[in-house]
């Protein structure tokens, strides 16, 4: 489940998503997709994963789709990278009910220009 933006900002030759089900959620009535499916809410979209027998029904994004889905979830796979740009879209920090479980942690290297971390919350 994602966003309109979040949609447009994935390359065509990546698009649908393959394996999945590709749920995007916007308020525009007149927005159409023929390989994915549009909803205009949160809600519709997990409705329409949970009718097509989704187990689970992740959330890619963007940050007001994270937002809205923040009260919804138990489970949350954050990639943390480590970099001096401070980027133009934040996602607010998780409180104490979340345990954090690290991963994976890749340092800076030849290879990696930036450390990054790996982990899952779950929420307590």
């Amino acid at each position: 489940l994602m966003g309109r933006t979040t949609w447009e900002t994935i390359p065509e030759r990546f698009r649908p998503l393959v394996d999945r089900i590709n749920i995007v959620v916007t308020r525009n009535r007149n927005y159409a997709l023929e390989d994915a499916q549009v909803t205009h809410s949160i809600e519709d979209g997990i409705q329409h994963a949970s009718n097509n027998n989704c187990d689970e029904c992740w959330i890619i994004g963007g940050a007001d789709v994270y937002e809205q889905c923040r009260d919804l979830v138990d489970e949350i796979h954050l990639t943390s990278v480590e970099t001096s740009n401070s980027g133009d879209i934040k996602v607010g920090m998780f409180g104490d009910e979340w345990n954090r479980e690290i991963i994976e942690s890749t340092p800076e290297s030849s290879d990696n220009e930036h450390p990054t971390t790996y982990m899952v919350l779950r929420k307590s």
